[in-house]
């Protein structure tokens, strides 16, 4: 493919369309969840409104389990955060690390999940991978405009899904060996899909 000849405005398009598609092939679906998982949230500025993005990552494999995005950030949502969790893979993590956000301690104390409060350290991983999205989306524009009426921010959700889908299975990482998270054997998607976000990610390298 020739990058060239494709702008980055069509490329942002295309891989917003494969996260549509993608919208219910959440990280690891249809593998064991781990015990532990590290979740943040970045905040995202989608025309004149912010948002949330939230995020759980393995620590371990460095892969993203599961994303959401929201208008607002409480108590009610974090719960609901991991509940969703809990519906695409079965089961509660044993154990949650955050940073010192307020909405986390209720939220995870009633759904019977132990909370760690880590500064640094293992949160490494999360907030390379925020920053990271970030970057990838100011190649476009940093405040994802929206012109659409009564735009609801699902387009940067598709595109966060995207990213996700790339960043677990198909960036090399240094630390594991030089492969992704997820094993090539282990890809739950077509082939041609893989291909498809495969080269129009790269492109914006």
């Amino acid at each position: 493919m020739d990058k060239d000849r494709r702008s980055h405005v069509a490329i942002g398009k295309w891989v917003n369309r494969f996260g549509r598609i993608l919208r219910d092939c959440h990280g690891y679906a249809g593998r064991e969840l781990p015990d532990v998982l590290v979740v943040d949230e970045t905040e995202l500025q989608i025309g004149k409104r912010t948002y949330y993005l939230w995020v759980a990552l393995d620590p371990d494999r460095r892969g993203i389990w599961y994303v959401a995005l929201t208008e607002v950030r409480n108590l009610m949502l974090a719960r609901s955060f991991f509940k969703a969790i809990r519906r695409v893979y079965g089961r509660f993590p044993e154990r949650v690390i955050t940073d010192g956000g307020t909405w986390y301690p209720w939220a995870l104390r009633s759904l019977g999940i132990r909370h760690e409060v880590v500064k640094g350290g293992i949160r490494s991983y999360i907030e390379r991978w925020n920053e990271t999205l970030k970057d990838r989306t100011r190649s476009f524009d940093k405040y994802h405009p929206c012109r659409r009426h009564g735009c609801d921010g699902l387009h940067v959700l598709h595109w966060a899904i995207a990213n996700v889908f790339y960043y677990n299975k198909v960036r090399p990482h240094l630390s594991l060996g030089d492969g992704p998270p997820i094993p090539h054997e282990d890809w739950n998607v077509l082939d041609n899909r893989t291909l498809f976000l495969k080269r129009f990610m790269e492109a914006l390298s």
